[in-house]
């Protein structure tokens, strides 16, 4: 029921942020392949962890074990893999992950070195749309019933919710190529990843400031 006139497409702040990494993703890959000592010839994939303990959805034995399952399956793709934390979630309970498997937890935050991926697995979050107009391969993985559809009109994720399926899934997913075109229209992409985020907010805040002088 909004008049058109009145919808403006600006996209977030954080994506000026995620831009001017884009922008740069041959560097900030280099850059991670030296600090984490990755294997260049192998594929990066990127984990954010779901916080299923952090945010009361499941026991903490519950969400240790979901933990464990994610990556023990990940880890036997033999990729590089690298591990993303929740602000709310504490790096030195994860640590020892790195011993188990053959992982890194990273220490940036994911904007900083998302574009260093080939692929991207992730619960419902933000950081899906991220990933999406990065051009990064997705899977969304929901083994705990919260059957969210907030990305069900995104056509290049898979959405993977049988633990079963999970590892061919992943597997496939490595191999797969992806066309994002779908995608990227239906996201805005051309309109909202650019890096200038914050100045249409600015100029939308005199847009509407000039509307109210006149209406004076």
């Amino acid at each position: 029921g909004v008049k058109k006139e009145k919808v403006r497409v600006v996209g977030d702040i954080s994506y000026d942020e995620l831009y001017n990494k884009f922008i740069q993703k041959v560097k900030v890959k280099k850059v991670v392949l030296s600090k984490y000592n990755l294997d260049e010839k192998k594929n990066i994939i990127i984990v954010a962890l779901p916080q299923l303990g952090e945010h009361g959805m499941l026991s903490w034995d519950r969400h240790w074990e979901e933990v464990d399952f994610l990556i023990k399956n990940i880890d036997k793709v033999n990729q590089n893999i690298l591990i993303s934390l929740h602000p709310k979630m504490c790096r030195k309970n994860y640590i020892f992950l790195e011993k188990k498997y053959n992982c890194r937890v990273l220490n940036e935050r994911l904007v900083e070195v998302l574009v260093a991926a080939d692929l991207f697995i992730a619960t419902y979050s933000s950081t899906v749309a991220w990933s999406v107009l990065c051009g990064i391969k997705t899977l969304v993985v929901d083994f705990y019933g919260l059957n969210y559809t907030m990305y069900d009109f995104l056509v290049s994720i898979k959405k993977v919710k049988d633990k079963e399926l999970f590892l061919g899934i992943l597997r496939k997913a490595l191999e797969a190529n992806v066309d994002f075109g779908k995608d990227w229209e239906r996201l805005s992409r051309d309109d909202v990843f650019n890096g200038n985020a914050l100045e249409k907010y600015i100029d939308l805040i005199y847009e509407v400031v000039e509307i109210e002088q006149k209406s004076i």
